[in-house]
């Protein structure tokens, strides 16, 4: 007697794995792009034309604001997220603050000054490469001050663009958020060493 042999159907697309993570990617593409939009931004900011520059530095500002609280609301946490988000921020800042700098807007010690904790951010990363003391420090993670910095560096360069000259209060409210940002780099980076000496 003949065995019935099941007859072949097509695959449902409804319950395959892509299908059913659908929801998950359309929250996580809504919250990174506006990360990868401030991060093109940056690369390309040097080329805009100068009456658009404040305008886009304002809309990277908004975008940094809002990708963070975003991606929470919707769940959309991610590693990918977590180290764009400081390289998106970091490029725009830097490609500004560089052309601010090629065009004689900004000074180099004003610019040193904004950028205490990335200063302090370099050293301990330049540390982590020693090995004796890569365990301690290789686990910090991003903390609060160090995105308020960012909001002050953001405001800085905002002001700058818009008045075409540098703020003296602006400067002292950049300089002071990053250098406790700095502070905190630090502080932390030494309770984390001696945590595990």
């Amino acid at each position: 007697m003949q065995e019935p042999v099941d007859e072949l159907r097509e695959p449902d697309l409804a319950d395959s794995p892509l299908a059913r993570d659908r929801p998950r990617y359309v929250p996580w593409l809504l919250a990174n792009s506006l990360t990868v939009g401030r991060f093109l931004a940056g690369l390309a900011f040097p080329f805009f034309p100068v009456s658009w520059r404040p305008a886009v530095a304002l809309a990277a500002g908004f975008t940094d604001l809002v990708d963070g609280e975003l991606t929470r609301r919707l769940h959309a946490e991610s590693d990918f997220g977590r180290y764009l988000d400081p390289v998106a921020d970091k490029t725009f800042v830097l490609m500004v603050v560089f052309t601010l700098w090629s065009d004689g807007t900004l000074p180099l010690w004003q610019i040193a000054l904004v950028g205490l904790r990335e200063w302090t951010v370099l050293a301990i990363t330049l540390l982590m490469l020693l090995p004796h003391y890569r365990h301690g420090v290789a686990k910090l993670a991003p903390r609060w001050p160090g995105k308020v910095a960012t909001f002050g560096q953001f405001a800085f360069i905002c002001s700058v663009l818009i008045l075409e000259r540098s703020s003296p209060g602006m400067l002292i409210f950049a300089t002071a958020l990053s250098g406790f940002a700095a502070y905190d780099y630090l502080t932390q980076a030494w309770q984390r060493r001696h945590a595990e000496t």
